[in-house]
């Protein structure tokens, strides 16, 4: 069972505890608390109607974009971001799921985030009755609204993960009322839906972290970023894997968890990610949670549950310049 994140995440998206840009929203309640909205679209938010997949209608509110598919595959008809335009982090995450699965992915967004006070909510909105957990990420910008949430939209049951919107505003209201799912066989629902967001704030990145242990803590790159020449940390990398690869398992031993945590520590600002696969030993696994095209991830682990997540900043010339990073206590110690 996965166990709970402290994330310090620096420009981090998709749910544990992190860092990222300040919004307004919910307030933090105990675990076992229930908050309830009952709401209709609301008239005020403005945008388009667009499509994408097994998605006929999504709002598409005006400073915000819409992108299919997800960030491993671009093409995945049943899954869609609505995001705003100039901030990635700021986002609506829907995919095809179950019932099943999405209790799961919100019980492990609470033990992820229990420091955070999370709360269980429920929000009717248009046809639908949305079910799943909100909390506050307070980062190093301010607080973040970070929410976790499933519904039956006709015979299809969908997970949405929301970061930098409280899960009752009107713009998430808005859009969480207006979609509209082509019915699906029911062979096509099955789809495992990714748990926890690593969003910016609170990254809402539950899902990543099977296995973890107790604690775990997360630290954002410290002082001005910068790139190092050409040459050494240049060079194409793949558009699915990054500078990784479809192979790469991430896994090592916890001594070297252990010594390149301590090597980081010491090495100061620019930090590629050659280099910290250098000091691992090999590539990492994808961290699907928080990858965009500007902000990749990876994980390095143990079979025994401790891991060493990475993000790195994607420049310009295709260089990847560590943004911030996750470990269990035992990485540390």
């Amino acid at each position: 069972m996965r166990k709970k994140l402290l994330l310090c995440a620096l420009g981090m998206a998709l749910f544990i505890t992190g860092c990222g840009d300040k919004k307004d929203g919910t307030t933090g309640a105990s675990s076992d608390t229930q908050a309830v909205s009952t709401t209709t679209a609301e008239e005020t938010v403005k945008g388009a109607t667009e499509s994408w997949g097994v998605y006929e209608e999504i709002l598409v509110p005006e400073g915000m974009k819409l992108t299919g598919g997800t960030t491993i595959d671009k093409e995945d008809k049943n899954a869609v971001w609505v995001q705003k335009s100039n901030d990635a982090m700021s986002y609506f995450l829907f995919e095809v799921s179950n019932e099943e699965q999405c209790k799961k992915d919100v019980e492990a967004t609470k033990e992820y985030n229990k420091d955070s006070n999370p709360k269980d909510v429920t929000i009717k909105t248009g046809d639908y009755e949305w079910t799943g957990v909100a909390y506050k990420y307070d980062g190093y910008s301010g607080p973040m609204d970070i929410s976790q949430m499933y519904a039956k939209v006709g015979n299809t049951v969908i997970n949405v993960r929301i970061g930098g919107f409280a899960y009752d505003s009107d713009l998430s209201k808005s859009i969480l009322a207006s979609l509209k799912v082509k019915v699906i066989a029911d062979e096509e629902t099955t789809s495992e839906a990714a748990t926890t967001t690593e969003a910016a704030g609170g990254v809402q990145i539950d899902e990543s972290l099977e296995n973890a242990s107790d604690e775990t803590t997360t630290e954002a790159a410290t002082g001005e970023e910068t790139t190092t020449e050409a040459g050494s940390n240049a060079g194409a990398s793949d558009p699915t894997y990054g500078k990784s690869n479809a192979d790469a398992t991430g896994y090592v031993t916890l001594e070297v968890l252990q010594e390149t945590y301590k090597w980081k520590q010491s090495a100061g600002a620019g930090l590629t990610y050659e280099e910290f696969r250098d000091h691992f030993g090999c590539d990492g696994a994808i961290w699907n949670e928080i990858w965009k095209e500007d902000h990749h991830g990876y994980k390095w682990r143990t079979e025994d549950g401790d891991f060493f997540h990475v993000s790195f900043t994607v420049k310009e010339d295709g260089s990847e310049i560590y943004s911030s990073c996750t470990y269990s206590d035992a990485v540390r110690e």
